[in-house]
């Protein structure tokens, strides 16, 4: 008997599950790097293998960040812009706002969804409004890095998304360079990095550091994470007078990342000054050497699988928006929702009567979020279910045993 081909959803199922599984086998321990600098006067109060270079995740929107305020002020960018999002922009993985190709945004508005939200989808619009394509504006990134005195850093994309190690890579030394900078040279954009919950196009969305507002004096800047990069955060506090720039790259949890730095932070808060103080623009310690490896955490972060649903499972509730005919029916309710809620659409095969139908949902939603969603949903008449985070690992537990029986 010849094998029958494995459809595409079946591999990919498989692969998810599998691969969940054997991260979750393993021990944590990711490679942890960190940096906290005084912006008032550079000095490194606390650090720890500063120059190992890691994946920036979504750290590098500050970049994309820096570039579009540089371009405001320069005049290149007028401050009523409208952006269009081109096909290549909508079909950008998730997190993302849920853009429709020649979908027409505000320049306030996108940038709100790409600090606040950690929006990849306009993270490629603003890439592709200023300098023509992703790629040409990833050049521009790492040159304007090498400008401002990150030494060890290269970018592949506007979002972070990501990339083969050699091509993306950052250091705690160099994102706190860059931070130090957006301080100085824009720092009347400084709330924008502080987002908690704003809005976009008319609608309520959410951000994703848990710092703010647990942190006396914490007032932004950026989170991210990607398997290979771990749970990374750059963060500010002002308080007492001074003012301090924390970075970590490499937490294991999201938890963990804001534990950490919320730890270093009031260590550093706490940590005198002294003649063997060290300084951020001090030489570059590894002048000469050989460069270090970039650090791949895909091994050591325990809920880490290279798609959309690592994400889900590292936390949120879902909306199960109710079965379609097909994948494609399904997700294009599950987009449609998700542009008026944020969230991250998914879809996910169910098993009927002869037929396979498919599960649309959205995820990525703190409880209260998701349950005042589906209140208004089901008003209205529409099919609107909660799921639990434990239920959206058991809804990928039972598409995986689909998937292997078939």
């Amino acid at each position: 008997m010849i094998p029958r081909p494995v459809p595409s959803w079946i591999a990919a199922v498989l692969a998810f599950w599998l691969g969940l599984a054997a991260v979750l086998a393993r021990p944590a321990g990711a490679e942890e790097t960190y940096l906290v600098v005084d912006a008032q006067n550079g000095a490194v109060l606390l650090a720890d293998a500063p120059d190992r270079r890691v994946p920036p995740a979504s750290l590098a929107k500050m970049m994309t960040a820096y570039l579009a305020f540089e371009d405001l002020r320069d005049g290149r960018l007028a401050p009523d812009a409208v952006l269009s999002a081109s096909a290549r922009a909508a079909a950008a993985d998730p997190v993302g706002v849920g853009l429709a190709p020649g979908e027409k945004v505000p320049l306030p508005d996108a940038l709100r969804a790409l600090l606040g939200l950690s929006a990849n989808d306009v993270a490629v619009m603003i890439a592709e409004t200023l300098a023509g394509s992703e790629e040409a504006f990833a050049t521009r990134m790492t040159d304007t890095a090498r400008r401002l005195g990150l030494r060890h850093t290269r970018f592949a994309s506007a979002s972070g998304l990501p990339a083969p190690l050699d091509d993306q890579y950052t250091t705690a030394r160099d994102m706190a360079v860059l931070a130090l900078a957006l301080e100085r040279d824009f720092p009347q954009h400084r709330g924008l990095f502080a987002l908690q919950g704003f809005l976009y196009k008319g609608r309520g969305l959410h951000g994703h550091n848990a710092l703010l507002g647990r942190l006396r004096g914490a007032d932004g800047l950026k989170t991210g994470f990607t398997c290979a990069s771990g749970y990374n955060i750059a963060a500010s506090v002002r308080r007492d007078g001074r003012h301090l720039i924390g970075i970590l790259l490499g937490s294991t949890t999201g938890a963990e990342r804001t534990d950490r730095i919320e730890g270093l932070l009031l260590r550093a808060l706490a940590t005198p000054l002294d003649e063997k103080t060290p300084f951020i623009d001090d030489p570059d310690p590894r002048a000469g050497e050989e460069p270090l490896p970039v650090v791949d955490n895909r091994q050591r972060t325990p809920v880490c699988v290279g798609t959309v649903a690592g994400e889900l499972l590292a936390g949120g509730h879902a909306l199960d928006l109710g079965l379609a005919r097909s994948r494609s029916q399904a997700m294009a309710r599950a987009a449609a929702v998700a542009h008026q809620t944020g969230g991250q659409p998914y879809s996910l095969p169910r098993p009927g009567t002869g037929l396979m139908r498919w599960n649309a949902y959205v995820g990525g939603f703190a409880e209260a979020t998701a349950r005042q969603i589906c209140r208004r949903r089901q008003a209205a008449g529409a099919w609107c279910l909660v799921r639990t985070p434990q239920m959206v690992r058991g809804d990928f537990a039972a598409a995986a045993r689909l998937a292997r029986a078939r």
